[in-house]
């Protein structure tokens, strides 16, 4: 028998019960509201869901986004990805007696998954701290210590109950830099030609306008950097030594520059940098806005158009390379550059 429960008309997501069947928490978005993670205390399966008892565990005017929770064998709290921005997420655990978070990982980039053991103490979790980098990790959330376990390209493990057995999944990636020959007589040729590919990965291309080189993020040094290579992928070069997380580098329509999000060792939100192609200064754009999406330039070159998230929206917002000036483009949400 299925039971409709009365929840919201409005978005909803993040559906996890608890393990003794009193609770039940949700990502759901109020009407004219902020998204958040909402508790429910639960009588009777089926019983309608009334929008006025719930409890919001999220806070509002932070830039911390919930997302995954996975519940404690006792049911006495729960463990909560929360993401800082596109390149920081960490898990911490809400404990439903205090109603509070404490944060129980450190300075990672994003979180695939997390899995309590049989003991409500400790907690395996998969981070993902880069391309070419997704392990399993065990923390005790009391102490706070974290040990690796060794098993790379895993990632939402979960456990059996009763049978002390452990599940996730894992897989292998290719990722490189690749094109498509477009052929004007027999039509387009979706027969993609590697340029870039090495045992490491490759990812997020741009192109010059001017001389047709590409940028993109490779991690073959160890960490992940901006490199260029020409369109036969000859004559790689790096262009950063930042060993921080990168994302998104674009061209300037001079060739000139290259402008990028970025978090680097230390800094706590994103921030949007340009890189001088010639000499290889990084400089950081003064703004106080942060978690952005993909940047792009204006086809004049004199503004960047970027997305950025504040009170749970994205918007864009147009930054000026030089100075400290930004002028806010959309009112009701917009995220994608074309």
């Amino acid at each position: 028998e299925i039971n409709r429960c009365q929840i919201s008309e409005n978005d909803f997501s993040t559906l996890s019960w608890s393990p003794d069947g009193q609770w039940l928490v949700h990502r759901w978005k109020p009407h004219g509201g902020v998204p958040g993670l909402f508790l429910w205390a639960v009588d009777e399966v089926g019983k309608p869901l009334d929008p006025e008892t719930a409890k919001r565990i999220s806070c509002i005017n932070c830039p911390l986004v919930d997302q995954e929770v996975s519940w404690s064998p006792d049911s006495s709290k729960m463990a909560v990805t929360r993401q800082v921005n596109r390149l920081s997420a960490d898990v911490f655990v809400y404990s439903l007696g205090s109603g509070t978070f404490e944060q129980v990982t450190h300075g990672e980039r994003s979180i695939k998954g997390h899995a309590w053991y049989r003991d409500n103490r400790r907690l395996l979790y998969v981070a993902n701290r880069g391309p070419s980098d997704r392990n399993l990790h065990v923390v005790d959330t009391v102490s706070g210590e974290t040990m690796g376990l060794g098993l790379s390209d895993s990632g939402f493990p979960a456990y059996l109950p009763g049978y002390d057995r452990l599940v996730f999944y894992r897989r292998t990636t290719d990722t490189h830099i690749s094109a498509i020959p477009l052929q004007q007589s027999d039509g387009p040729t979706m027969v993609p030609t590697p340029i870039v590919q090495t045992a490491h990965t490759e990812r997020s291309p741009s192109v010059d306008p001017t001389s047709g080189r590409i940028a993109f993020i490779s991690d073959v040094s160890g960490h992940e950097e901006i490199w260029t290579a020409g369109l036969d992928g000859l004559e790689p070069r790096q262009l950063t030594e930042l060993n921080g997380r990168v994302e998104d580098p674009a061209w300037s329509p001079d060739g000139r520059s290259i402008v990028f999000i970025s978090v680097l060792p230390g800094e706590a939100s994103d921030r949007i940098r340009l890189l001088d192609v010639e000499t290889g200064q990084v400089r950081t754009l003064k703004t106080d806005i942060s978690n952005f999406g993909a940047p792009s330039w204006s086809v004049d070159g004199q503004s960047i158009i970027v997305p950025a998230r504040d009170h749970g929206q994205f918007n864009l917002w147009r930054i000026f390379p030089e100075g400290e000036n930004k002028d806010r483009l959309t009112l009701d949400g917009a995220e994608l550059i074309v």
